[in-house]
């Protein structure tokens, strides 16, 4: 068998969706999730931690249906300054989350409206729908207000908000200041006029997010515009992908979560078997190896200590279960091969990029998840300088003292309080990434 020829640069692919899409194009790894959301729209929110694919499921949705006859694709991407120039006139829905959430739900319906509209004007047949008149009017304006849906919505917003009004009436008189009723009705009939889909793609909600009751409120508003969408309209199919950290908070703190959200949720999980074909797929395409079996490509691309499905779940164990994390520890091995003037990764390679690579990836998790769980850094120190793999009697011994303490603030101690015992927090661990088995194991 013919050895590989290493690459310099990324071989696997950039670590960011909107760089990656020559890899993407030829080696997408079509998940049950992808082709769940292709077959059906029950799901409007799709959930997954930082670096789990969400960008790359959007980007490859897009792709799929823009080839669809008699379908449109209308996708919102969000960028940091665009979100922080909306979170002010966020503020002016009130100081309380309940008013931002209804307010901010009532801007995102108007926004995601406005932008499929302008994505179906282009059609020969639009003027001609009933309904298009009061679009066209509109769409006038829309377009004047900026290049993008966020901005457009905050110039919007700006026109109509007045910062000398009492907040509820900000929100009570919003639907009617947008014309609300009136657009949605009138995009209906050209919906049904032209026998057209519409597929909406929603992504990069976490850009420029802050654990705020504006920040919080601005991305519940979208969600809840998302799931009016979808439950108003049987010819638009939205999809908005969303951080699991941003997803947590929502559902603490939306009182309605259970009733308007829960169901339309799909939770975006990798297993071993998918992330070693989503390698797989990038290593056949990376290097030319024409073998169809997954084993195969994995094994020719590694020493004999790494062969295998075994080998590969070594690898595994230095990431926290992501695409990203693998991507990066195996773009970084390939280096470490090639400076050594190799053709196949050993177990030096992996490990080495795993020192490399391990202090970000905690560092990521921490920014994720340190907002809803208080104390994530005392309880993932407590793991520190140690195997990867920790059974539960060790590591029950290490957590113990942790949660005995008295030396944090009362938010922390509040927090190990209601965790109560280490096996609460090693499920806490668990459901965060960190911990990969609560068997027997610790990541």
């Amino acid at each position: 068998m013919g050895k590989v020829k290493v690459h310099a640069g990324n071989p696997l692919g950039d670590l960011r969706a909107e760089a990656d899409h020559n890899m993407l194009d030829r080696a997408f790894y079509e998940t049950a999730d992808y082709l769940s959301l292709i077959e059906s729209s029950d799901k409007t929110v799709v959930v997954g931690r930082r670096g789990a694919g969400k960008s790359a499921l959007a980007y490859q949705l897009g792709k799929h249906w823009h080839d669809v006859p008699k379908t449109r694709v209308v996708s919102v991407s969000l960028e940091e300054a665009q979100v922080i120039g909306v979170g002010p006139l966020a503020e002016l829905f009130g100081g309380t989350y309940r008013l931002i959430r209804a307010g901010c739900a009532l801007a995102w319906r108007y926004c995601l409206l406005m932008e499929i509209a302008l994505g179906l004007s282009p059609n020969y047949k639009f003027g001609k729908a009933p309904g298009s008149e009061i679009l066209e009017q509109r769409l006038v304006d829309w377009r004047k207000r900026g290049p993008n849906a966020v901005t457009r919505l905050r110039r919007s917003l700006k026109a109509i908000l007045d910062q000398d009004d009492a907040p509820a009436n900000q929100v009570a008189e919003l639907a009617d200041s947008l014309s609300l009723p009136d657009v949605e009705s009138a995009l209906q009939s050209v919906l049904d006029f032209l026998d057209f889909t519409c597929i909406l793609l929603v992504d990069r909600l976490d850009e420029g997010y802050e654990p705020t009751e504006a920040g919080v409120g601005f991305v519940d508003g979208a969600v809840s515009a998302a799931i009016h969408m979808n439950q108003r309209f049987e010819f638009v199919w939205p999809t908005l992908f969303l951080r699991d950290n941003m997803f947590r908070t929502i559902a603490r703190w939306n009182p309605d979560y259970s009733r308007n959200i829960e169901g339309q949720v799909l939770h975006l999980h990798w297993k071993e078997y998918d992330l070693m074909n989503m390698v797989c797929n990038r290593l056949r395409v990376a290097f030319d190896i024409p073998q169809e079996s997954t084993t195969k490509v994995w094994n020719h691309c590694v020493d004999r200590e790494l062969a295998g499905k075994a080998g590969f779940r070594r690898c595994l164990r230095l990431t926290l279960y992501r695409p990203r994390d693998i991507l990066v520890l195996l773009n970084e091995a390939f280096h470490e091969a090639l400076r050594q003037d190799r053709e196949q990764i050993m177990l030096a390679d992996v490990a080495a990029s795993a020192k490399a690579i391990s202090l970000n990836r905690l560092d990521d998790l921490h920014k994720e998840y340190s907002a809803i769980l208080p104390g994530l850094d005392y309880l993932t120190t407590a793991f520190a300088n140690r195997t990867p793999e920790v059974t539960l009697r060790d590591a029950t011994a290490l957590l113990t003292p942790v949660l005995s303490s008295s030396a944090y603030t009362s938010r922390v101690q509040q927090n190990f309080a209601i965790l109560a015992n280490p096996i609460d927090v090693l499920r806490a661990l668990y459901g965060v990434g960190f911990v990969a088995g609560i068997k027997a194991m610790a990541a």
